[in-house]
């Protein structure tokens, strides 16, 4: 392989066709691709407690949501059940598939590759 691709995602905009999965496979035949996943900022717990205003950023809508501890623990299932989905979906296409700590990306590439 002479040329590297290397994907910084969240990968929830990627879709559920399978032509999207062969696209994935094709560039991981053609290249030494790479994915690095940037994971929901509050994968690890919402931070969102009792009754909170929310606008919704399409229709700039108000409305109050009650968060409690059933919001939160869904919230971190769905969370963690989506980012695992990510990760297999770019596995199973053969990427190499990292972490991306938005604080360190460095250190998230090093990681990655094992250089670290």
């Amino acid at each position: 392989m002479g040329s590297s691709l290397l994907l910084v995602t969240d990968g929830l905009d990627l879709g559920s066709d399978a032509a999207i999965d062969e696209l994935l496979a094709t560039a991981a035949r053609r290249f030494d691709a790479t994915a690095l996943i940037a994971s929901d900022p509050w994968i690890a717990g919402l931070p969102l407690r009792g009754l909170v205003r929310l606008r919704d950023v399409e229709t700039g809508r108000l409305r109050r949501v009650w968060f409690g501890e059933r919001a939160r623990r869904r919230y971190r299932e769905a969370s963690a059940a989506r980012d695992a989905a990510i990760r297999t979906r770019f596995e199973r296409a053969r990427w190499r598939v990292g972490s991306l700590d938005e604080a360190d990306g460095t250190t998230s590439l090093a990681r990655t590759f094992g250089v670290r």
